[in-house]
């Protein structure tokens, strides 16, 4: 049904189905719809002949499919989680500021779907926030950063070659729930126990009476964020103190090394490995304050 002139074959009543008749609220002088320029979305989303919820769904599953391809080597799902409420909300909310035509939605519709995919592949670690060295999997993990495949000295904050591949970790996000299965808790944390040579500030919980205080700190954190004023810089920070909290937990399961946990949250929050250092010492310092250890 969505043919190239989405317009005339919907909207003009050219396509099969409505048999030549055009849509009550079509302006046929200027090709516009009514409901688009009056900003009643409520009402297109409801009453649009082209099935506002079908062209969504299969936006994201064709852009869910163009990621898969453009990532082969991450575990990119083309059934992923989409918060379709969250969409649509947006997309109601907003509506046009031109153009006020069928074309001219979808457009907008489709660049809207695309950021959010983007957003939560990228929010999971599954697709890099930039295409750069330091984020590609040919990459060596110590100096001197030569890559392999063009045999060149390279940058890892430089621009990636054509033969770039995506370093694959999964990366705990902030939207994910934090209340995860008590029983995937208690073996995060048991893994976590058995880590050594991890030395302060960021053996945030090398020792075993400080693993029972693990979740009582992701608590604070969460609290900790929801006490700052959106859109701050303070409030970006307790955001990605949080999830480098919650990540380097994640990272440890996975029996991933120190070393090269602090460099995967370093690329994957494009601050150096320092930044990284001096959130865990701030993460440490807060847990101190607010979950001290019970004298034994």
């Amino acid at each position: 049904m969505l043919k190239k002139n989405l317009i005339r074959s919907v909207c003009g009543g050219e396509n099969r189905r409505f048999r030549g008749l055009f849509c009550e609220y079509y302006e046929r002088s200027t090709s516009r719809c009514m409901l688009l320029r009056e900003g009643k979305m409520p009402e297109f989303w409801e009453k649009c002949r082209a099935s506002c919820f079908n062209m969504l769904y299969e936006a994201a599953k064709r852009y869910l499919g163009n990621f898969k391809k453009k990532y082969p080597n991450s575990p990119i799902d083309e059934t992923e989680d989409v918060d379709f409420g969250r969409l649509i909300r947006q997309l109601q909310d907003t509506g046009l500021k031109q153009g006020f035509d069928l074309e001219a939605w979808r457009g907008y519709m489709n660049k809207s779907v695309y950021r959010e995919i983007r957003r939560i592949l990228r929010k999971r670690g599954l697709i890099p926030w930039q295409i750069r060295c330091g984020t590609c999997k040919f990459m060596p993990e110590k100096m001197p950063f030569i890559c392999p495949k063009t045999g060149t000295a390279r940058g890892r904050r430089e621009e990636a070659c054509k033969d770039y591949a995506h370093s694959v970790h999964n990366i705990i996000s902030i939207d994910a729930d934090p209340d995860i299965g008590t029983q995937e808790k208690n073996i995060l944390m048991a893994e976590i126990a058995e880590q050594q040579g991890f030395s302060t500030p960021e053996t945030l919980l090398e020792k075993k009476e400080e693993q029972q205080q693990l979740p009582l700190i992701r608590k604070v954190l969460i609290k900790r964020i929801k006490e700052t004023q959106p859109g701050t810089k303070s409030r970006q920070t307790c955001e990605r103190q949080y999830e480098i909290f919650v990540n380097l937990l994640n990272l440890f399961s996975k029996d991933i090394p120190v070393e090269k946990a602090l460099k995967i949250l370093a690329d994957k929050y494009d601050v150096t490995v320092r930044t990284v250092h001096r959130d865990l010492a701030d993460i440490r310092e807060i847990s101190e304050k607010k979950c001290p250890l019970k004298a034994d």
